[in-house]
């Protein structure tokens, strides 16, 4: 016997559809039935959940948003590399060679560090003055000199991943007040640093590292977030010499007119070191002595960076020491330092600076330097040097 109406509502309001036996002779017009009562069934339990399936959806729609984004981030990682810019000492540098993501550092402070404390960088630098004939065209010039590079050691210079600038640069007399060091200042045009300026006081010759240490170049508290400041050793195909330099960001397009100027920057470099023991009179007098620049020359830079393996040096990262090459082309007229078609000027250079271990802030592997040193060798003999003398010829 068929159930009533009565017992259908009951069974459909306890969720025992599945469960009303259909009589075989009835079967139709039951069928129908049951068509009827499921749909109304479920839009009356479809309403009374509508808040929460709506909840239940957006929830769904998030969970299945963050994945694909999360996978998009995954493969691009995976695709690119790394971002290296965070340099610290439980950070494992690659295998030897060169690293694009390796340099890209905050700031560019100042070669791929960011000693912004007070702490000096240990550096080498091998230099070769360049005959500026075989950089008419640049490019080409600069394509010779690295595939030559490339086959006889184990650096990459990937071209067109290089940190190309063109600045402008000028040096400042600074012999009114009292200092015998060189001041420059550099204005970058063209290229990632552009709309930018560093100010940089260097002695050029000093007689030890123990020297370069005891020179009072530390910059003023303003300037030294970020700062940079190195010894370095530099190597030329005939001799060899260090030297001492600090390094701070300015103003682009800055212009320098007094020793005040440079001494709110470097204070214990000019007048003698003695300007805090000047009374305010005589510090005012100083600070208003007039200091010159000459005219600026222009400067195209192409610089790669990368690690290379170097001996038995196992403190933190000391198995690898960071280097930086550098062409270095000077032109006269800022549309020819653009263009790169004429020859550059006399003085143009490229140079391989090497770091101290632990991102400079270690000594320098010497295992590294003699490797290096045998590159610079057979560069020489390839290129010359055309900044040494005849007799080193």
């Amino acid at each position: 016997m068929m159930e009533s109406p009565d017992d259908v509502d009951l069974a459909l309001e306890e969720g025992d559809i599945g469960d009303i036996i259909i009589e075989d002779d009835e079967t139709s017009l039951a069928q129908e039935s049951i068509g009827v009562i499921e749909y109304n069934n479920w839009k009356h339990w479809i309403a009374q959940r509508k808040k929460k399936l709506l909840i239940f959806g957006g929830i769904s729609s998030a969970v299945v948003l963050v994945a694909v984004v999360a996978l998009v981030v995954i493969l691009s990682v995976t695709l690119t590399g790394s971002d290296t810019s965070d340099w610290n000492n439980d950070y494992k540098p690659p295998a030897p060679g060169s690293d694009p993501a390796f340099d890209k550092e905050p700031l560019f402070w100042d070669d791929g560090t960011k000693f912004d404390d007070g702490k000096i960088c240990l550096t080498a630098e091998f230099q070769l003055v360049l005959d500026p004939s075989k950089f008419a065209p640049r490019q080409k010039g600069i394509d010779e000199f690295a595939a030559f590079l490339e086959s006889i050691s184990t650096l990459l210079l990937p071209g067109d991943l290089a940190d190309v600038n063109i600045r402008e640069q000028f040096t400042v007399n600074v012999d009114n007040c009292v200092s015998h060091y060189q001041v420059r200042v550099r204005d970058y045009i063209d290229g990632p640093r552009n709309n930018t300026q560093t100010v940089d006081i260097k002695a050029g010759v000093v007689s030890s590292i123990a020297e370069g240490r005891n020179l009072p170049f530390a910059p003023a508290d303003d300037y030294l977030h970020p700062s940079f400041q190195k010894i370095e050793r530099d190597v030329h195909s005939c001799d060899g010499k260090f030297s001492r330099e600090t390094r701070v960001p300015s103003q682009y397009n800055k212009q320098y007119h007094t020793c005040g100027d440079l001494i709110k920057m470097f204070p214990g470099a000019f007048t003698a070191g003695k300007f805090d023991k000047m009374t305010p009179e005589q510090l005012a007098d100083a600070e208003k002595r007039t200091v010159s620049a000459n005219s600026g020359v222009y400067w195209y830079t192409n610089v790669s960076r990368g690690v290379i393996e170097g001996g038995t040096m196992e403190e933190g990262n000391g198995k690898f020491s960071r280097w930086k090459s550098d062409f270095t082309l000077r032109y006269s007229h800022l549309e020819d330092a653009r263009k790169g078609i004429v020859a550059p000027s006399a003085g143009s250079e490229w140079s391989l600076r090497v770091y101290g271990v632990n991102d400079g802030l270690g000594d320098l592997d010497e295992t590294v330097i003699q490797k290096i040193s045998v590159w610079y060798k057979e560069l020489v003999k390839k290129f010359g040097d055309f900044g040494a003398t005849k007799e080193c010829r």
